[in-house]
């Protein structure tokens, strides 16, 4: 509470300062939330397992079925045998070289037993350290249908750091003196919670990929006004995805608030980015009619995004 009544502080005060010198022409904002939720690669993204399918995007739901059976039945390789072992004799060896420390622990001075307490420590770090590799070679060798915790990590960084890219880039071309954050604000610990793979496959239960996915894959999509539309599932996606719990679970630091006003270009982004990976014009265009759709609702603060979309 105290971050937001600080962040509050200072963005009244900027505004303030830039209103008194005459500098600011545009304020302009975006919800980053929503851009890096519609982010493609967030399309493979299993909220459960907290990993990427190693599958291409575009597929047809019968050719994903084939692609996912082929890595799940692939044969195990042996280096992760090999690597736990290695890791497995590494522990056994700090485990030892732990309880030789305690047994000096009896009967020394303070100066000698904060020298051994500094070396427990260390011997604690190294244990750590390992447990967290060998937790992440089980996790790959249980999950061979998604990305590595190393891979994941490296992915998550690389959306969050296109999207916050574009956005500077967008807000010089339009001229925007300030550009504010209009998601939730969350307590988010990126990337902590993906630091190693004991934390993978405890994610968020419930949220089906295949919505957002087999969206970006249909190319004859009609508009959200229209009799059952394909649209519908992007909306379902949205629904899904504004939970606290997985919004919490995005690539994105923690990030401020908006208190009123400014000019939304959260679609100039998304339509940048889908450009960058060449997304059809058609799905885009669909994006397109569901984003404006969710602005009507903001502007009748309305939550229920069901309400105009298609037939009730």
């Amino acid at each position: 509470m105290k971050n937001i009544y600080r962040l509050i502080t200072i963005f009244i005060c900027l505004s303030l300062a830039f209103s008194a010198q005459g500098a600011v022409r545009k304020i302009g904002k975006v919800n980053l939330g929503l851009a890096v939720s519609l982010h493609p690669q967030m399309s493979l993204f299993d909220f459960d397992r907290m990993g990427f399918f190693k599958i291409a995007p575009g597929l047809s739901e019968e050719e994903f079925i084939n692609e996912l059976n082929k890595l799940k039945n692939a044969p195990v390789s042996q280096e992760f045998a090999r690597q736990e072992a290695e890791l497995q004799k590494s522990l056994a060896e700090l485990d030892r070289k732990k309880a030789a420390l305690m047994d000096k622990m009896v009967g020394i001075t303070l100066e000698e037993g904060q020298k051994l307490e500094k070396q427990l420590n260390q011997v604690s770090i190294e244990s750590e350290q390992l447990r967290k590799k060998l937790s992440d070679i089980e996790y790959q060798r249980l999950c061979p249908d998604l990305t590595s915790p190393k891979e994941t990590r490296e992915t998550l960084n690389k959306i969050e750091k296109e999207v916050v890219s574009e956005l500077k880039k967008l807000a010089e071309e339009k001229g925007y003196e300030l550009v504010l954050n209009s998601s939730i604000t969350m307590p988010f610990n990126f990337p902590v919670k993906y630091s190693s793979g004991e934390l993978y496959g405890l994610g968020v239960p419930g949220i089906d990929f295949s919505l957002f996915y087999s969206f970006l894959a249909n190319k004859d999509h009609i508009l959200p006004g229209d009799e059952m539309p394909e649209s519908r599932k992007l909306v379902n996606w949205l629904e899904l995805i504004n939970s606290p719990d997985a919004l919490s679970m995005l690539p994105l630091k923690p990030y401020p608030l908006v208190l009123h006003g400014g000019e939304d270009f959260t679609s100039d982004l998304i339509r940048t980015v889908y450009k960058n990976h060449k997304i059809d014009q058609r799905v885009l265009q669909a994006v397109m009619a569901v984003l404006d759709t969710l602005k009507q609702h903001e502007k009748n603060f309305d939550s229920n995004i069901e309400s105009l979309i298609g037939p009730k």
